[in-house]
């Protein structure tokens, strides 16, 4: 049972969410922090149209679909004092800059522990929403991925679409905006992930690390707010939200190249400084 509220306020689940990001967030002004700037979802949930509206919105164009768009423009962008991105593999910088061109294959491990919670995870909010529809079971992704991504540009910024979805029924599994941002206490730039929410957003900032074998570590794991690590982000007008850090969740995900060249991915995911869940990507050309 998950009553609708009202248009305001959506569902009841949404609504409690929200109100426990208002009540122990920050309320910011979006001009004093425009790292926390992002997508916003209906109260009803994500719409098939969302990142056209957020383009509109947003005075974003967005392009012509094609196999030389990638979540990043430019991968060199993410350069800083502790971070090089020559040293990182070219199959690599590739797939961050070129990723229209990549089929994508996904497996899924959920630790026993939490496997229960996935599944509540599930069934009360990621189905009805459209979004963060994370695999339950290793074959439910058995059918393949499909990726569309699209390009927004703008007159300063460049921010980068980025839908997921399960063959052969079409669900979204993942419905993200890919931007490079740096929010005040990072040591340097970082890729912003924002998925839309009914109000809001959550948008994660990853960290990224060079590997001495030439692979990526993007790292979400930080404890104060305004550093790099997961956030939930409730629109209080167009000026204003309320952002809530959440330190108990971390992200980590390692991206490098087998022995034939292929790139691979590695995510996890802590809760309370336990794995729940592993994700691993065939990226194939």
């Amino acid at each position: 049972m998950n009553p609708w509220l009202g248009g305001d306020r959506g569902f009841l689940t949404d609504w409690i969410t929200q109100r426990w990001v208002r009540l122990t967030g920050r309320r910011i002004a979006l001009a004093e922090a425009p790292w926390l700037r992002g997508p916003v979802a209906a109260p009803t949930g994500v719409a098939e149209d969302e990142f056209e509206r957020y383009a509109a919105r947003d005075r974003l164009t967005a392009l012509p679909e094609s196999d030389d768009h990638g979540l990043l423009e430019d991968f060199g962008a993410l350069r800083s004092e502790r971070f090089d991105p020559s040293r990182i593999r070219p199959e690599v910088v590739d797939f961050y800059e070129h990723t229209a061109r990549y089929r994508l294959h996904l497996w899924s491990q959920w630790s026993p522990a939490f496997a229960p919670f996935g599944r509540a995870v599930d069934r009360i909010f990621a189905r009805r929403l459209g979004q963060l529809q994370l695999p339950l079971a290793p074959l439910d992704t058995s059918g393949g991925i499909d990726s569309r991504v699209i390009r927004l540009q703008g007159d300063d910024r460049t921010e980068t679409a980025w839908l997921r979805r399960r063959r052969p029924g079409g669900e979204v599994l993942y419905a993200g905006l890919y931007a490079i941002a740096r929010p005040p206490l990072a040591a340097g730039p970082c890729v912003k992930v924002a998925f839309p929410l009914p109000n809001g957003n959550a948008s994660v900032f990853l960290d990224p690390v060079a590997r001495p074998d030439g692979s990526l570590e993007l790292v979400s794991s930080a404890r104060s707010f305004g550093d790099a690590g997961f956030y939930f982000v409730v629109v209080r007008d167009e000026a204003t939200v309320w952002a809530r850090h959440v330190p108990q969740l971390e992200e980590r995900i390692h991206v490098y190249c087998d022995e034939q060249g292929e790139v691979h991915t590695d995510h996890r995911f802590w809760l309370w400084g336990r794995v729940f869940l592993r994700l691993h990507y065939l990226c194939a050309r």
